[in-house]
């Protein structure tokens, strides 16, 4: 019995000891923790100072301010910042909280953000900080966007969900706000040169429901084609139906395609120059078409000379006929010369321009000296005396035989 009473006194104690030892851990600790709490520290300032930290000041405040600063390229001097968060907001007020970013503006200045609503990430977005009260001065270049029309930058919308333009001639600023781009649904008119050029590069242009098309490229060039213009469908011939520019209108999404036409064949035309050799000028012939005849030009005239002819060659050998002689490349047809008296051509090209000498324009035919008249009437009257004689000659052996006749009888 005495045994069972010492043991339940141990076990007592031993409790109390335990319960005594677990307060007092606790205390201690909270009392560290309220000490660390309570306890102000210094910090460099990187000058060569030191400054106070009071217990108020939390860690996480100050790092929170330091990553904003650093992100907004401010100064190291939190003064006068205030934390406005600037969150990826779409134009139906859905809130983006996972892409949200802490951004600060300085003193009394806002940050004004453009969202172009166009698929593009929130950091690309133009940004520009105006002073409170202040005109927004810079904006970004009008967006595009293929299938719809810009139509400006609204700050909210109305009662019918239609947006309130942001108008920058005197819309002030008065808190960090965001302006959207404002986009109205449009036709896309694609312009195919039918060139062999690739799609990404044919001209496109957005066009409101039923308006015209006023943008479109310049016309396209093809060798061995001329453009036609641009059409929109084929006829039941298989002709092409042009666009009209100015009256038709854009319904829907529209192609126009390229109107060709087969260039017509140049012909090569050719020059026909005329020398004629020291006599009057002849006008050349131009634009005549390969393997054409030429009509004869007017002969020139040469003073002492007789025109025999237009040659091909320099040494007048080869002679031109008009009427057959196809031309088939430039050239030029040289004048063909004889000296007056004489029927020979003047095949030497005589003529002092081209360095040759000249011909003195006299017959050059061997000299005929004229009969002296005595000599010509000896020899005729030597001739009728021979024929005279010889006719007596005759009339003498008929008679002898017409006598011997008739002696026979």
């Amino acid at each position: 019995m005495n045994k069972k009473k010492k043991t339940n006194r141990l076990v007592a104690i031993l409790l109390s000891v335990l319960l005594v030892l677990g307060v007092s851990s606790f205390a201690y600790a909270n009392e560290a923790t309220q000490g660390v709490a309570e306890t102000s520290y210094t910090e460099s300032t990187g000058e060569g100072k030191e400054a106070t930290v009071e217990p108020s000041e939390s860690r996480e405040e100050e790092s929170q301010e330091f990553v904003a600063r650093e992100n907004e390229g401010l100064e190291n001097d939190a003064s006068g910042l205030e934390p406005e968060e600037a969150i990826d907001v779409d134009q139906n007020g859905v809130t983006g909280e996972e892409d949200a970013v802490i951004v600060y503006a300085a003193g009394d200045e806002y940050i004004v953000t453009f969202d172009p609503d166009d698929g593009t990430p929130y950091p690309t977005w133009f940004k520009t900080t105006v002073p409170d009260g202040g005109l927004v001065t810079s904006r970004p270049v009008d967006p595009q966007q293929d299938g719809y029309i810009f139509k400006g930058w609204y700050h909210s919308l109305d009662g019918n969900g239609d947006p309130v333009f942001w108008e920058f001639a005197t819309d002030t600023v008065t808190d960090n706000t965001t302006l959207w781009a404002a986009w109205e649904v449009g036709h896309i008119v694609t312009f195919d040169p039918d060139d062999g050029t690739p799609y990404p590069t044919w001209f496109k242009t957005t066009v409101p429901d039923g308006g015209l098309v006023t943008s479109r490229p310049a016309d396209p060039q093809r060798e061995g084609y001329v453009f036609a213009g641009w059409y929109h469908s084929l006829d039941g011939s298989g002709d092409p139906i042009f666009w009209d520019f100015a009256s038709h209108t854009v319904t829907a999404n529209t192609t126009l395609w390229a109107a060709w036409a087969e260039a017509p064949i140049a012909h090569l035309t050719y020059t026909v120059q005329f020398d004629s050799r020291g006599g009057s000028a002849v006008n050349a012939v131009t634009g005549i078409e390969e393997g054409s005849t030429i009509t004869s030009p007017p002969q020139p005239t040469r003073e002492g000379y007789v025109f025999t002819g237009w040659f091909v060659d320099e040494t007048v050998t080869q002679k031109w006929n008009f009427a057959v002689d196809e031309v088939n490349s430039d050239l030029t047809l040289y004048a063909g010369w004889t000296t007056v008296g004489n029927g020979n051509n003047e095949n030497s090209g005589s003529n002092e321009n081209n360095g040759e000498k000249e011909s003195s324009g006299t017959n050059t035919t061997s000299e005929v000296k004229p009969p002296k008249t005595g000599d010509s009437a000896l020899d005729t009257g030597l001739y009728i005396l021979l024929a005279v004689a010889a006719g007596a000659g005759v009339v003498t052996l008929l008679a002898r035989k017409l006598k011997k006749e008739k002696q026979n009888k």
